[in-house]
């Protein structure tokens, strides 16, 4: 049993299978050690993994499904945009958040995942917060939180890929590693140098 994002495109499907699931909510994690788990809610789900991270086609357009809290992962959204993924579609079942501020803070990391890779996201919802993301981050549309809605608004697929998209944490690594040998190089030149003679 998958949780999946199905594209039926005439009489075929495309499917993408959701990688990365919920633990306690999608499966039981620990479940031989954790077994009591199943005493305490019967709400777990059995979902198997899928197998790998593809995008579904769309006349000649690769569409990006990362499915509800997968779009908290940079990395894996990082990895559907740099297979060829021009547009970010997000399928999420927000309701059992209720009134919390979850929905809230998922929408937030949404726009950073638009953010890193350059894309747009069309986010639907079951109970809110949908919203189309432009590539920059900004809120083009939005629809409220519990409110029935349908939202119209323009969007591009792009192709590029930024510098996260085809290195990953790459820079903040050299970042790191800049500012270590900022640090310890004057001491190391001291070190190699040995004492001064008078």
């Amino acid at each position: 049993i998958y949780n999946s994002a199905i594209f039926f495109k005439g009489e075929g499907i495309e499917k993408y299978d959701k990688v990365h699931l919920v633990p306690f909510g999608e499966y039981v994690l620990f479940k031989d050690i954790l077994f009591f788990i199943r005493k305490i809610t019967d709400q777990i789900g059995e979902f198997t993994p899928g197998a790998e991270i593809k995008n579904l086609d769309f006349k000649g357009h690769a569409i990006s499904t990362p499915i509800c809290y997968e779009i908290i992962f940079p990395t894996l959204v990082r990895h559907f945009i740099a297979k060829g993924g021009e547009l970010l579609v997000t399928q999420s079942n927000d309701s059992w958040y209720g009134t919390t501020s979850a929905p809230y803070q998922l929408l937030a990391m949404s726009l950073f995942r638009s953010i890193e890779n350059r894309r747009f996201n069309l986010r639907a919802t079951s109970s809110g917060i949908s919203a189309v993301i432009s590539s920059t981050g900004e809120i083009c549309e939005k629809a409220g939180l519990n409110r029935e809605a349908a939202i119209l608004a323009k969007f591009k697929y792009i192709k590029s890929k930024t510098i996260f998209t085809r290195f990953g944490f790459l820079f903040p690594f050299f970042n790191l590693l800049a500012i270590l040998i900022w640090r310890f190089l004057p001491w190391i030149v001291k070190k190699t140098k040995g004492p001064s003679v008078k």
